[in-house]
């Protein structure tokens, strides 16, 4: 028998249960959802149920579980050789999911429980039905949909590295790359400054903010200097050591103007200060420029699929 979670005094687990297997068991289904540590973790939980009135449930302190049928998940699948899996659709509103933080990936790969508990009498516990992470959400301007994925998906996931033409460093500059961000980069004879840390002077939109350029050579920067770079937040708030990935870059006479791939989840202000690294494509001519052959993670003398698939060549 599974054991229920949360059960309060004087209650024990065989109550709960004799509740559940009753002719009325007035149950109801709740949902919680926590976000990456990155936008706030346990702290910015978002809770909804299927009862027809917002509810405060023992063991989560500060959740409300908004009556929301406006989240509606569905049948889920399990078996012994898969993990589970289930969908939820939703309807953007302030007491569920933000059209914008949702395109600011604030949900992506949050952690998701669904569970059930009486809501006549919340002290005899919950069941939890389904945990697991948030995958890829699907934007359809008022509503989304979104799958779920059970932890066991993660054992599913290739582990091995595999060839690749392009390197396979997760990040420009990690344990993996080694290139020391703090150095400069070599173009067309002049030395540039890998990483600068600049003020923002306006901002255009969303995806577009402009940053007053440093002054020195190193730092007039040729244009898209910054393209696949990464762009990361300062301060010592919730939004500090936030990270984005920039489309695009324009050095102009006083200012360098960046294009961002994914917005941020906070509104970018004037004065506020954001480190932007330069960009590495993963390309053999990327890791020959920054000096970092040594280090690359490719094969780019591997014949690939099309060299074995190739009929009636003397090469």
């Amino acid at each position: 028998m599974h054991i229920p979670r949360n059960v309060q005094s004087p209650y024990t687990a065989s109550d709960f249960w004799e509740k559940h297997d009753s002719a009325t068991p007035r149950q109801a289904l709740f949902v919680l959802v926590t976000p990456r540590a990155e936008f706030g973790g346990s702290s910015a939980a978002i809770g909804f149920t299927s009862n027809t009135r917002d509810m405060v449930l023992p063991g989560h302190s500060g959740i409300i579980f908004k009556s929301s049928p406006a989240i509606t998940p569905t049948v889920i699948e399990s078996s012994l050789d898969d993990a589970a899996n289930m969908e939820i659709t939703g309807v953007y509103n302030s007491d569920s999911f933000l059209h914008s933080d949702v395109m600011a990936g604030k949900w992506d790969f949050a952690e998701i429980e669904v569970f059930t508990a009486c809501w006549d009498n919340l002290d005899l516990g919950e069941f939890v039905r389904f945990t697991g992470n948030t995958g890829e959400f699907k934007d359809y301007q008022t509503y989304f949909t979104v799958e779920c994925r059970g932890f066991l998906a993660r054992l599913s996931n290739d582990t091995n590295k595999i060839t690749s033409a392009l390197c396979r460093c997760v990040r420009f500059g990690d344990d993996e790359c080694k290139k020391d961000l703090d150095d400069t980069v070599s173009i067309d004879g002049t030395d540039y400054n890998i990483t600068q840390t600049l003020t923002v002077a306006s901002v255009v939109s969303v995806y577009q903010i402009v940053f007053t350029k440093l002054s020195g050579d190193a730092n007039n920067v040729p244009d898209n200097f910054f393209a696949d770079g990464e762009i990361t937040a300062l301060g010592s708030t919730a939004n500090g050591s936030l990270k984005r990935e920039m489309l695009s870059s324009d050095t102009q006479s006083s200012t360098i103007v960046v294009n961002l791939k994914r917005r941020f989840p906070f509104a970018v202000s004037v004065g506020q200060q954001f480190t932007l690294v330069a960009g590495c494509d993963r390309t053999l001519e990327s890791c020959v420029q920054f000096e970092n052959v040594i280090n690359r993670r490719a094969e780019d003398f591997v014949p690939g699929i099309e060299a074995s698939n190739r009929v009636g060549s003397a090469n």
